[in-house]
């Protein structure tokens, strides 16, 4: 399994989740030498980060450098989340929460690269780790209740 990277400041989930996509996608990857690379081209700005779009282009552009396959998709099920698992395919989740600091809506990116029947494996899922579990009930809520805000991105490995 490769050493992913945890997030380090507040606003550079995208350009991270980015940056694990590629490791595991089984590429050496620095991240001190490619973080101010993928900053710019995911558009991230401190202090929100980068808009769904932005990012979409930006793994768009990365995946296929890598030889490795994107597709965004709209309205995530649980289903398709295990569906796509099972093909050992890695999905990037845009999750949304409330912060009170800003009074607003915020997102963040972060990879999930394996499932359990009860729990996913992601990757900068919270800050102060690099993996977590997540649970499926957990997962569940979320997908329902941001039914028609959350993206998520299904990435597989191509071969050469």
């Amino acid at each position: 399994m490769p050493r992913y990277i945890k997030q380090q400041d507040t606003f550079r989930c995208g350009p991270l989740a980015v940056a694990n996509v590629v490791k595991w996608g089984g590429h050496s990857f620095s991240w001190r030498e490619s973080k101010h690379y993928l900053t710019e081209l995911c558009k991230c700005e401190y202090p929100t980060g980068c808009n769904p779009g932005n990012f979409n282009r930006a793994l768009q552009r990365v995946g296929k450098s890598t030889g490795m396959g994107v597709q965004r998709i709209r309205r995530p099920t649980l289903q398709m989340l295990d569906r796509f698992l099972d093909l050992d395919c890695g999905i990037v989740v845009d999750w949304l929460f409330y912060c009170k600091e800003n009074d607003d809506i915020r997102g963040h990116y972060f990879f999930i690269h394996r499932r359990t029947p009860c729990f996913y494996y992601g990757v900068n899922v919270f800050r102060e780790e690099a993996i977590s579990k997540v649970s499926r009930k957990r997962m569940s809520k979320m997908l329902r209740e941001q039914r028609n805000k959350t993206c998520t991105w299904v990435v597989w490995k191509t071969e050469p």
